[in-house]
């Protein structure tokens, strides 16, 4: 019992410690509610690279709103057992005022893995390149995961992670995601992920707070 609490407390100051870089919101404004829903596949190719495919629908208003919707395809290589490399393909298309818009956005991860005290941390760098019509633009976002041991509540794995994202072109920190939530393995290879995002956009030397529920489904083909 007394290991359990302690893993419990020290995940606990780690997510707050770690969600640091978004206090500087708290003086931006409430910020809007969004919706999210995403399903998740992923499956074997060979041994040690898998294909994973995503899509992820986003409105707001009550589900009255369609704000943006994305599709992710690519390719995860286990390189060795702490070390990951994913080239990814993300085509969006986003509302923008009364116009739609759409991204081409390749981009390229690395993705670092160890576990502690019966906790499992990752660190993924994602290089993004952008391309909005004829504007190009360059992005490093940074996230720090932490996952709790799913044993503490059978078939229930809690989560938390901060993002900060970089943008070369304006030459700093101009956004930060942060995520709490828990994957429940429903039945067989099949999951229900639920999760509170905080997206804190900087605009005009302002922070400005997005809101959103996320439920996602998710299928893996093997354990």
């Amino acid at each position: 019992m007394k290991n359990i609490s302690l893993v419990i407390v020290t995940s606990i100051i780690l997510c707050l410690a770690a969600g640091g870089a978004s206090v500087t919101s708290s003086c931006a404004t409430a910020g809007e509610w969004q919706q999210r829903g995403r399903l998740e596949f992923r499956g074997p190719l060979e041994d040690h690279l898998d294909i994973r495919m995503m899509t992820e629908l986003r409105s707001g208003g009550s589900f009255r709103i369609h704000k943006e919707s994305h599709f992710d395809v690519g390719l995860e290589w286990k390189l060795i057992e702490w070390l990951g490399v994913a080239p990814y393909y993300r085509n969006v298309v986003e509302r923008n005022g009364p116009i739609w818009r759409v991204e081409h956005r390749p981009h390229i991860n690395l993705t670092l893995k160890w576990a502690m005290m019966g906790m499992r941390f990752s660190d993924r760098s994602r290089l993004e390149y952008r391309m909005i019509g004829s504007a190009h633009n360059t992005r490093y976002r940074n996230r720090f995961m932490l996952s709790l041991p799913s044993g503490l509540i059978p078939r229930l794995s809690p989560y938390c992670s901060t993002e900060p994202y970089y943008d070369f072109d304006a030459g700093k920190i101009n956004k930060n995601r942060l995520i709490a939530g828990f994957d429940f393995r429903v039945m067989g290879r099949t999951s229900l992920g639920v999760a509170y995002v905080l997206d804190s956009v900087k605009r005009a030397d302002r922070w400005h707070d997005i809101n959103s529920l996320l439920v996602a489904f998710k299928y893996k083909p093997y354990k």
